[in-house]
């Protein structure tokens, strides 16, 4: 189903040949029915690309099989039914934005493909059973129109980590919300947590059939019969409530080691939440003595430095402060919003 319509096998066909030969239909309709002509081809394997969070965006292909069972871990876990209504706000270059399409297929769902944007709900007139966002579509909805969530049951929440101050605006809100961690090589989200309401949590909980463990440096492994051929070993920091509990601190990659102390910008960013009325991000910079050096990087133009208090670093561990403020015009960050530390370095390294 799409847009509450049906489709069978003939039709559905004669509808993507049509759009695609359509010259008139937007770019980002166009994708959504490029993807649903090679889902229904004849083809094993679909392509996918990685968003580009730590190196350049790499592409391979995965199987079909593979692609369903991930959908219908989803569908199992959320009880979605068929011509429940799902959104499509994601761009579906992206695994997220695949896999949306694929869950309707699987669940047998009705489709409702938008323009990605960052409102993704302005206009929705009617009820909508599942969707998929990322962190700048969620924050700008709530923040422009919290009452469009009403409109809908359950939210994933992907792409990157939700902040404590959209978690707490998510509290006021009707709308089951779920953060997810996974990623392309494990075919969208392979463990949820409840981010709202009463039973929220701090720690994921996998999917059924997913199995966890992790490497002598904290590392998380994760295997999914079907879908990861071996064990997957990330390079994601973890640490374990139980052995179907975890949280991720951050990445190995993202430690800044300063002073031969091993820092997760993460952790400081969260402390320093809400204490910054901008956009920020805790990086390093090469230093002779410290070996890294901690920074605090603001995006915005034309914000002078010395107008800003450094009172709230008194919360924070003497070798958590920053050692200097560094603003930006603009923090490089992937099409999903992802912000791309590693180059964010490479960056501040040349100034």
């Amino acid at each position: 189903m799409i847009n509450g319509k049906f489709y069978d096998e003939l039709q559905l066909n004669k509808l993507v040949s049509g759009k695609l030969q359509d010259t008139a239909l937007p770019q980002w309709e166009k994708n959504v029915y490029q993807f649903i002509s090679e889902w229904i081809s004849d083809e094993d394997t679909i392509e996918v690309r990685t968003s580009g969070t730590t190196g350049a965006p790499r592409k391979y292909k995965v199987t079909k099989n593979a692609m369903l069972i991930s959908a219908r871990k989803t569908i199992s876990f959320f009880n979605l039914k068929p011509g429940n209504k799902a959104l499509l706000c994601l761009s579906p270059h992206y695994i997220a934005g695949k896999l949306m399409i694929v869950r309707s297929f699987a669940g047998k769902l009705d489709l409702l493909p938008v323009k990605p944007s960052s409102m993704p709900l302005e206009g929705i007139t009617y009820d909508i059973h599942f969707a998929a966002m990322v962190p700048m579509q969620v924050q700008n909805q709530i923040d422009k129109n919290a009452n469009s969530f009403n409109k809908l049951k359950t939210l994933i929440i992907g792409g990157g980590e939700v902040s404590p101050a959209l978690k707490e605006k998510l509290q006021h809100i009707t709308t089951e919300v779920w953060e997810t961690y996974g990623m392309t090589e494990t075919l969208t989200h392979v463990a949820l947590k409840k981010i709202n309401g009463k039973d929220k949590s701090d720690w994921f909980s996998p999917l059924e059939g997913v199995k966890i463990s992790k490497t002598g440096d904290s590392r998380l492994v994760v295997f999914v019969k079907g879908i990861t051929e071996n064990k997957l070993v990330t390079n994601d920091i973890t640490e374990f409530k139980d052995e179907d509990h975890f949280s991720i601190p951050g990445r190995a990659d993202d430690a800044i080691n300063t002073g031969g102390i091993k820092v997760m910008p993460q952790n400081i960013e969260k402390k320093l939440e809400g204490a910054i009325n901008a956009s920020f991000v805790i990086s390093s910079v090469p230093d002779k003595v410290l070996g890294e050096k901690i920074v605090l990087v603001i995006e915005g133009k034309g914000l002078p430095t010395q107008n800003i208090s450094t009172s709230f670093f008194n919360d924070l561990e003497f070798f958590e402060r920053p050692k200097e403020i560094i603003v930006l015009e603009t923090i490089p960050r992937t099409e999903t919003g992802k912000i791309k530390r590693k180059e964010l370095r490479s960056l501040l390294s040349e100034k």
